[in-house]
């Protein structure tokens, strides 16, 4: 699937461009973190750190735009996400790594590789459900002043 970039309209002024795009941004990062959510598989979790990375990196580019308070917070929170996803997704590098080498999935190293997966899953899981709850889209929205 080929992502086709923003075109930029010469007849809005590049805040509101900026704006509109950290928007879409937000809301692609909320929309897979729901997705984690519900199927929490190792696509699931690569489409998630995409978003995190995206939505991080557009802060940084952008950062002359938005309130430095508000934008190192949300890029700290975006980070420890970032950290935890990245726990996940390892352990789906490895097993498929596993899987190609041939090794079972009753493996010793497979069964090892799967309860971490699960562990380090149900601890990103319980850091997502925190992020749903406490509002974070309207916080995130009000601390980018927009």
């Amino acid at each position: 699937m080929s992502r086709q970039p923003p075109q930029w309209n010469p007849g809005i002024p590049i805040r509101e461009f900026v704006f509109a795009q950290a928007g879409a941004l937000i809301r692609r990062f909320f929309f897979e973190m729901h997705r984690v959510a519900r199927l929490d598989n190792a696509d699931a979790i690569h489409d998630l750190r995409v978003s995190i990375r995206r939505l991080h990196q557009f802060l940084r580019l952008f950062r002359q735009f938005f309130p430095r308070s508000g934008r190192k917070q949300i890029r700290r929170e975006l980070s420890a996400l970032m950290a935890q996803a990245a726990r996940v997704r390892n352990c789906d590098i490895a097993l498929e790594l596993l899987q190609r080498a041939k090794l079972g999935p009753d493996s010793p190293s497979a069964g090892l590789l799967k309860e971490e997966r699960s562990r380090e899953s149900r601890r990103l899981q319980a850091r997502l459900k925190g992020q749903q709850r406490q509002g974070t889209l309207r916080r995130w929205r009000s601390r980018l002043g927009f």
